[in-house]
């Protein structure tokens, strides 16, 4: 497992020609992408050997990583809980 929490600055490379390194290690099975400003967390789950599946969770969805030791459960409520609510001087953070 491979955990990537994105920037401004990262998250094309993380994206992109990081994720494209990364897809070459024969063990990696879970590719994680991990937005700091608002709840989104991008999971991309190899399968089959080669194919890469892909799912988005919000704020109130269960993350499921399944593995060598078993599942690991990441409530997306509890990983945002210390985000910051936005100011009046901010627009509201992710997707309305």
């Amino acid at each position: 497992m491979l955990f990537e929490v994105l920037s401004k600055t990262t998250e094309a490379w993380d994206r992109g020609e990081k994720f494209s390194h990364y897809q070459l290690i024969p063990s990696l099975q879970h590719y994680v992408l991990i937005r700091q400003d608002f709840p989104r967390v991008e999971h991309f789950r190899r399968q089959d050997g080669q194919r890469w599946s892909y799912r988005a969770y919000g704020a109130v969805e269960i993350l499921v990583l399944d593995g060598v030791r078993g599942e690991l459960a990441i409530a997306m409520d509890a990983l945002y809980a210390d985000l910051p609510e936005p100011t009046e001087d901010e627009p509201p953070r992710g997707p309305q």
